[in-house]
Parts: structure tokens; C-alpha cells; sequence
């Protein structure tokens, strides 16, 4: 019975999807993180860091001095990412450190999804070179 109401909500969720570029910033929960790290090492951790602990890779834009990460929630049927929108990371260069922005979709921050603040913590802690999925 669970199995039919998980079905419900991801077919729900999939219908509400939004699109990258139709997503405000104020349709997220934002944290902002110094990092002690050079920003290519910082995309290197994070990359890592989705591929040991999350079910869809991020889309990558790289332009040099900055990064930006597009966060999807995993497909379904094979498909290897959907196109709900999880959140955002942003990345960019300042001096030999990184400053690092990650957004997530406000519906996807709430408790019913795990803790609060969750998918931020859990993303920073990536991107500080900590690769544990907890």
C-alpha cells in the first residue's frame, strides 16, 4: 500500500516539475559556505561526492572561475535523472578559496523529505572533501 502512494507522489511531483531556468531564487532555501579549497577541487569533491551517495548526476556548467551544479531527483524506469528540479550549487572562485551557494527547492527542504536542511549540510559537507553519504 505504501508502494501505490510513493507511485501517486512521484507521478504528482513529476507533473509539478519546474524547470531550471523557471526556478527563483526565492523558491529556495539558500546556504552560503567559505571554503578553504581551489574551486576546480571543489567541483572534483562534489562530483565525487553525488557519485558515491546520490541517485542522479547533476548537470555541470563550468565556465573557469565559476561552477554551477543543476540538481535533479533520480528517474524512474531506467531513465538516469527526471526533470524535477532538486536544488542548485554555485560555485566560484575567490582568491585561492572557494565561495559556494546551495539552493534547495523549498518542497524538497521540508521535513517530509528527511531533516530540514538536509540536502545543503550533506552538499557542503561534500564539497569540503568529506565524501560520507550520512
Amino acid at each position: 500500500m505504501n508502494r501505490i502512494w510513493l507511485l501517486i507522489a512521484a507521478l504528482v511531483l513529476t507533473g509539478c516539475a519546474t524547470r531550471p531556468g523557471e526556478i527563483s531564487d526565492n523558491d529556495l532555501n539558500w546556504s552560503t559556505s567559505n571554503i578553504d579549497l581551489p574551486l576546480q577541487q571543489v567541483e572534483f569533491n562534489l562530483i565525487t561526492g553525488f557519485r558515491r551517495c546520490f541517485d542522479a548526476m547533476p548537470e555541470v556548467m563550468d565556465s573557469g572561475d565559476k561552477v554551477n551544479f543543476d540538481v535533479y531527483s533520480a528517474g524512474a524506469m531506467g531513465a538516469s535523472r527526471s526533470n524535477v528540479v532538486v536544488g542548485f550549487i554555485r560555485l566560484r572562485k575567490d582568491g585561492q578559496r572557494t565561495v559556494g551557494q546551495f539552493g534547495v527547492v523549498k518542497s524538497f527542504d521540508d521535513p517530509v523529505f528527511g531533516k530540514s536542511g538536509e540536502h545543503r549540510r550533506l552538499w557542503q559537507q561534500w564539497a569540503t572533501g568529506n565524501p560520507s553519504c550520512k
